[in-house]
């Protein structure tokens, strides 16, 4: 769970809620999909070196051949040569989402960040810093323990470091955020923990959650919808949750893209 005492004034720079969804499709069509993104900004990226760009094509040599845990890994390397690339976030997340989770993994999870949050508070460093390595071991591709590495290094006096994990926690919400606007089920975010969930209405919206329900569509899928107070007023907001089990939402629909504005 997200406290706000210790994230507000952390925000990093420039997130925005993106314009268009990303489009996952069923699997194994996500490839051909993934390709389409990075086509372009590839070649406009500033590339550090090649090892990024190896690391990332070899992910996604896996992903074609459904084996999205040993992606990962790959993905995780590029992103920690060159965090300034979007595209492996994007893939880290999609590998990360066909890979799949438990409901138990999904609660340790939320009850480690917890932990570190109290332990950051308290300054006791040591003890928050190894357990955010152990979250960022376990899932990188959750964006909070990143979050708060960033404010322990700065409390640590290490800006590179700190700079670094902030660049990996603002890729890494992006992602989350353009896949979708969490205002319809249709166009629900597709979050692989609750502890995300609170962090897209608590950190990036500013809201107050008062309620939460669990909906079990007619057409399938598991979305949870938290209710929210916000500054401008009430409203709902919707999370694809269907990943926190054997067959993740990746693999169960396709997602439409939102429509393409002009130039």
């Amino acid at each position: 769970m997200v406290d706000e005492t210790t994230l507000r004034g952390r925000r990093a720079d420039s997130i925005s809620m993106p314009a268009n969804r990303v489009v996952i499709g069923t699997f194994p069509g996500a490839l051909l999909i993934i390709l389409a993104l990075v086509a372009l900004p590839l070649a406009r990226a500033e590339e550090p070196g090649p090892d990024w760009l190896l690391s990332f094509q070899e992910g996604l040599r896996l992903i074609q051949e459904d084996r999205p845990a040993e992606a990962i890994g790959h993905f995780q390397r590029a992103i920690e040569v060159n965090p300034d690339a979007s595209e492996p976030y994007t893939a880290i997340r999609l590998a990360s989402g066909l890979r799949g989770r438990s409901v138990g993994e999904v609660g340790v999870e939320r009850g480690l960040i917890h932990l570190a949050h109290q332990q950051l508070q308290r300054d006791e460093l040591d003890k928050a810093e190894s357990v955010l390595k152990s979250l960022v071991q376990a899932r990188f591709a959750n964006p909070e323990p990143h979050l708060l590495l960033q404010a322990l290094y700065a409390k640590r006096g290490r800006p590179a470091a700190s700079d670094h994990a902030g660049k990996i926690f603002k890729g890494l919400l992006e992602a989350l955020l353009a896949t979708g606007d969490g205002k319809t089920p249709e166009t629900a975010f597709l979050v692989q923990g609750i502890a995300e969930e609170y962090l897209v209405v608590g950190y990036v919206f500013r809201c107050r959650t008062r309620g939460q329900r669990v909906h079990f569509p007619p057409a399938g899928g598991v979305y949870d919808i938290l209710e929210v107070v916000c500054a401008d007023g009430e409203r709902s907001v919707y999370f694809d949750v269907t990943a926190w089990g054997p067959e993740p939402a990746w693999r169960l629909k396709t997602y439409r893209p939102a429509p393409q504005k002009s130039p």
